[in-house]
């Protein structure tokens, strides 16, 4: 027995989850529970009856799923962030609320449990953005200005791209393009 789950925040939706693994620890046979509690991921050791899992007795910790003073890497596979008006606004991004961390007996029972602070999350900064122009000529009028750019974030068809041009830098109109 005994288990590990993660509390996510309002506003993460963990329905999608399609895997959990416990990095670096050979914990046997498992299964996962998604949103059992509400917004938390469970991983749970399958236990067999043959299994011993007992910290004092040294021949039996192979058996446990956690060691003592052990640093574990949870890796939860389908998560969806937050969107950003389920967050506060931050300078970087938009915050979330503390995520829980709980490890659980095989009767349920909480032995150790913690928060991880909040994390700021996206926008995502655009990928090798540039700008060439059809004259480098001072003064010139007519010039025609060609952004470049990836994104990191879905764009949806309601969406738009906005560039901004200072208005001190350049003699331009400000616009903007829907995709």
């Amino acid at each position: 027995g005994g288990s590990i789950r993660i509390q996510f925040p309002v506003g993460f939706v963990v329905s999608g989850v399609t895997d959990v693994q416990l990095v670096g620890v050979n914990y046997g046979t498992t299964r996962f529970y998604a949103n059992l509690p509400l917004r938390s991921v469970t991983l749970v050791r399958v236990f067999d009856g043959l299994t011993v899992c007992d910290p004092a007795v040294a021949a039996s910790i192979s058996g446990c799923i956690i060691y003592p003073n052990l640093r574990l890497t949870v890796r939860i596979v389908g998560v969806r962030t937050l969107s950003a008006g389920d967050s506060t606004l931050v300078d970087g991004g938009f915050q979330t609320l503390s995520l829980g961390v709980q490890t659980l007996s095989a009767a349920n029972t909480t032995l150790d449990a913690g928060t991880v602070d909040p994390l700021v999350l996206g926008p995502a900064q655009l990928t090798a953005p540039g700008v060439g122009l059809s004259s480098y000529v001072a003064g010139m009028e007519g010039v025609n200005a060609t952004f470049s750019f990836s994104v990191k974030n879905a764009v949806l068809v309601t969406d738009m791209y906005r560039i901004f041009i200072p208005a001190d830098s350049l003699d331009l109109v400000e616009w903007a393009s829907t995709r």
